[in-house]
């Protein structure tokens, strides 16, 4: 079940520990558009650099790429990943919902456009892939 609202911008995250893919959605949440990738020394900075791309954005939602080893087991990745998502939910008050990313930086890779972005692609790739599975489960978010 979705806890994310079904109308409105939903921002989409591939979290690095330098760098952060993100791609916003239209507010019919048919449509991800990768933008310029967030560059960040430290947790504040990515947290402050968020914070306001959240509010000038108008974000209803946030979706959370989790990198899962091909195995299926979890790594340091994963763990710093989770903390940032906790992070993130007490800070924003606004739906955040995780999903696991295995693949995408692949398919970011391999699209013709080259590899400029590949992070923000890798999160706009999560969001068209999140949009497609929520198609198939039209209201899903009711409770």
């Amino acid at each position: 079940m979705s806890q994310l609202p079904s109308k409105g911008k939903i921002l989409a995250l591939d979290i690095g520990s330098v760098r952060t893919g993100i791609a916003l959605s239209d507010q019919g949440q048919i449509i991800a558009f990768p933008r310029k990738e967030m560059e960040h020394g430290n947790d504040e900075d990515f947290m402050n650099q968020l914070s306001e791309f959240i509010e000038n954005e108008s974000v209803e939602g946030i979706l959370i790429g989790v990198p899962i080893a091909l195995g299926g087991e979890e790594s340091q990745q994963t763990t710093d990943t989770l903390e940032k998502v906790e992070h993130i939910k007490q800070k924003f008050g606004i739906p955040v919902e995780t999903m696991d990313e295995r693949f995408t930086t692949i398919q970011a890779k391999s699209l013709e456009e080259g590899v400029e972005f590949v992070d923000s692609k890798s999160a706009g790739i999560l969001l068209e892939t999140y949009f497609a599975s929520n198609a198939t489960n039209p209201g899903s978010d009711l409770p």
